[in-house]
């Protein structure tokens, strides 16, 4: 989201008075990484040489806006977290744990090895106690499959 600001007429920096800045990005203006984001850098124009940089504190309007983005923040935040509830946001976790686990250079017996496959007999004992989820992903992929192809022009289906 692009954040679009124009400075007060009174503002204490008499340069950046009443000119309205686009192209903004909350960012951490002191670089303290534990404080999170408490500014806005806009991306045009710069003046002096030097990028313009609005910290949110006293700006009501870059309050408002950081407000906004902290709940949709928390929202999708709370929407994964259900989501991981689910059986289907189980079984992503645990394809997820297996897909990160597997290491093609790991020997036969070694402990990375090992890891993968017990990452493998998991998802596995799971899809086995979820028939009907294992059937829906399966459908699901014929159906995206069927959909790319019937996407495809005649040029590309015939083979040439």
């Amino acid at each position: 989201m692009a954040i679009t600001y124009t400075f007060p007429g009174d503002f204490k920096v008499p340069e950046l008075r009443g000119i309205t800045f686009t192209g903004g990005e909350f960012c951490n203006a002191q670089n303290r990484w534990m404080d999170g984001e408490n500014a806005v850098r806009f991306a045009a124009p710069i003046i002096n040489g030097k990028a313009i940089v609005a910290l949110i504190a006293g700006k009501p309007e870059l309050e408002a806006l950081f407000a906004e983005r902290r709940a949709a923040k928390e929202a999708k935040k709370q929407a994964a977290a259900e989501y991981a509830k689910t059986p289907r946001g189980q079984r992503d976790a645990l394809t997820e744990a297996e897909y990160n686990s597997y290491n093609p250079d790991a020997q036969p017996g070694s402990a990375a090895r090992k890891k993968y496959y017990a990452g493998v007999a998991a998802r596995e004992s799971f899809d086995a106690d979820h028939p009907e989820l294992v059937a829906d992903l399966a459908a699901e992929r014929t159906a995206k499959a069927k959909a790319d192809y019937n996407a495809l022009s005649d040029f590309v289906k015939s083979g040439s």
